[in-house]
């Protein structure tokens, strides 16, 4: 019924318009009068305007009403779960972060203990650290080449189980800390500002051109 409703009012209002539109023709601004005459169809036409969006909204109204509603309850049941995910989430990648910074610790340990090996054998030995760096290094290539390999497992970042999958990925992130030495080809104009700046009088911006035009109104 109520579809049918719609389809009634469309009908009518299809019908004004091809009326309407004729009258169109006929319009000519070239002197006071025939502006008069323009301004009168114009007031025509936006009350037309006004009652397709009164109606419009007679007819969306209740149903946005019921849509805003149903989002909100089921936002209201859904926070809970959001609230459980965001928490078990931060706990993972907790536990990863330290993971990842244990092994880079490891790594910048045995960094450091190769440069102090290398340091000593080029004292004992009158050459250079990268000479000696290098000496070391294929020594324990040679000797690697020899033993049984190790099974290197690395830092977990996936879950699977039967009933669920949850992978991790680093991502990097940032936080402006000092706008005013960020570079200009990262800043946005806030042509927002700018129009409240220019509605309340302002008429000098650098970088803006400001001027006027003629704007119509209808009512």
């Amino acid at each position: 019924m109520e579809n049918q409703n719609v389809e009634s009012t469309l009908t009518t209002i299809k019908n004004d318009t091809v009326e309407i539109r004729d009258e169109i023709q006929s319009i000519i601004v070239s002197n006071d009068e025939q502006m008069d005459m323009a301004s009168e169809f114009l007031s025509k036409v936006k009350t037309r305007i006004n009652r397709v969006e009164a109606k419009r909204k007679e007819y969306v109204q209740p149903l946005n009403d019921q849509v805003k509603k149903i989002n909100a309850d089921f936002k209201e049941v859904k926070a809970p779960y959001e609230e459980m995910e965001r928490i078990v989430k931060g706990r993972i990648g907790a536990y990863v972060t330290e993971q990842r910074r244990i092994r880079e610790e490891k790594e910048r340990e045995e960094k450091r203990r190769q440069q102090e090996e290398a340091r000593k054998l080029a004292e004992k030995q009158k050459i250079s650290n990268q000479k000696a760096a290098a000496q070391l290094r294929k020594e324990r290539e040679e000797q690697e080449a020899f033993k049984p390999k190790d099974i290197e497992i690395a830092p977990k970042t996936s879950s699977n189980t039967e009933s669920a999958k949850v992978v991790t990925k680093v991502v990097t992130k940032f936080e402006v800390t000092d706008p005013s030495k960020v570079p200009d080809q990262y800043k946005v104009v806030d042509e927002k500002l700018i129009r409240k700046a220019v509605n309340n009088g302002v008429k000098r911006i650098a970088g803006v051109r400001i001027y006027e035009d003629t704007q119509v109104c209808a009512r």
